[in-house]
């Protein structure tokens, strides 16, 4: 097999994985990030996903227009917004990543570019999940913390997943 070929099959690899980091930030984007711990024969478990508090599942967010967007604290409600923000850019930049991943495969740009939107896409969703990590764990003072009363559920696993996806992307692009 020649070097043109293999970098070509490395491209398609890097598309294909590129697809996968942004179906899965598309997807744990607007879902549910924290779910109270209660029992499991609970009629209604409360959720806050990174736009406010909600019933668990499809419901609308803040349905009360509870302060801080239902959240405990002034606090968490800026790290969710920062998380929530960093998740729309993360969606843009991925996108672009994709299309320009497209080119390189057909051999109409240099892997550098590519490269360049998979490393700002990378730095994106890790300040992403970060930033709901942080709101899980940080003692918000007078014991308030997320952590105590929740647990985290799909979207921040499928953030962190996105993650781990695009760091591998990130790697290969280079080489393809």
């Amino acid at each position: 097999m020649t070097q043109v070929a293999g970098n070509v099959f490395l491209a398609i690899a890097c598309l294909v994985l590129e697809a996968i980091v942004f179906i899965l930030t598309v997807v744990g984007t607007p879902i549910d990030v924290f779910r109270s711990r209660g029992p499991a024969s609970a009629s209604v478990h409360v959720c806050y996903s990174m736009w406010g508090v909600k019933e668990c599942g499809n419901h609308k967010t803040n349905p009360i227009n509870a302060p801080y967007k239902g959240f405990p604290s002034s606090g968490i409600e800026k790290t969710m917004n920062a998380a929530s923000a960093f998740a729309i850019i993360s969606i843009f930049l991925t996108l672009v990543a994709l299309v320009l991943t497209v080119l390189l495969v057909f051999k109409c740009i240099f892997r550098v570019i590519p490269g360049i939107f998979s490393v700002l896409a990378f730095v994106t969703l890790l300040v992403c999940w970060a930033c709901m990590a942080g709101a899980y764990n940080k003692n918000y003072g007078a014991g308030l913390r997320i952590k105590t009363g929740y647990t985290y559920v799909g979207g921040f696993g499928l953030i962190v997943t996105a993650w781990c996806v695009q760091t591998v992307e990130m790697i290969l692009v280079f080489f393809a």
